[in-house]
């Protein structure tokens, strides 16, 4: 349908037992009682919003969930963590990889990534399309801080099976370096870090000493040798660069 034409998601697909792909896009809905997805293996929102539950119900049951993919949704964190018990959701997740695109280094966004991760116990390999830049003042950078130092246990919880991680339309920012810092220190099961320039840079390298200086000061979790791998796609070929 036309993206300025509105329409009504019937209640039914919020209780189809067979249902294993879910991608919704340009929504905004309430979850009806009795929502239900048993089989879902991967559900992917975009442009979209749960404005919450139209009963009594609170929570959200995907028990086979594999695959994650949030594109510019709003307000999905806050729902996401009304449904958690001690910083986990009710019922675990089959989660193994999760993609999220405009993702902000803020206190509310890694508390809900946190609490995903620690729901999903057999997640190991993560996707950040853009690491966007907030708006960061002294006092929400010590809040940040002040965050992970407390829920220290948390976070290495929630990063302990991580494999692979990739970085995607990387910049160089500040915020984009500071993530790398607390992953590598947090996830001791690391192989790979897969960095992808943002295609706007071109050919700018300036930022790429400060990553190997950045590299080699910080402490890793992982006893294995990692590989930070530059990714600079220049048509019709790539070009790699590589940081041990």
């Amino acid at each position: 349908m036309a993206n300025d034409e509105k329409y009504v998601l019937p209640d039914s697909i919020f209780t189809c037992a067979a249902l294993t792909h879910l991608k919704l896009s340009r929504c905004i809905f309430m979850l009806p009682d009795g929502t239900r997805f048993p089989n879902l293996i991967s559900l992917q929102l975009e442009h979209s919003k749960i404005a919450g539950h139209r009963g009594s119900e609170d929570d959200l049951n995907l028990p086979m969930l594999e695959t994650l993919e949030l594109r510019f949704c709003v307000d999905v964190d806050s729902k996401l963590c009304s449904a958690y018990v001690k910083d986990k959701l009710h019922q675990p997740l089959k989660l193994q990889s999760l993609k999220i695109c405009d993702f902000k280094n803020s206190v509310e966004s890694i508390a809900c990534a946190v609490c995903l991760l620690r729901s999903s116990p057999n997640l190991y390999e993560i996707e950040i399309d853009e690491v966007v830049k907030v708006d960061e003042t002294l006092s929400q950078r010590t809040e940040l801080l002040s965050y992970l130092s407390m829920e220290k246990y948390s976070v290495n919880e929630a990063l302990r099976l991580i494999q692979t991680m990739r970085l995607r339309k990387f910049k160089g920012s500040s915020t984009e370096m500071y993530l790398i810092r607390v992953i590598f220190s947090h996830c001791p099961k690391l192989e790979r870090m897969i960095i992808e320039q943002c295609e706007k840079l071109g050919h700018a390298t300036n930022y790429k000493e400060n990553l190997r200086q950045l590299l080699s000061c910080i402490t890793r979790a992982s006893p294995k040798a990692i590989v930070v791998k530059y990714l600079q796609r220049v048509f019709p070929v790539a070009c790699y660069d590589f940081f041990v």
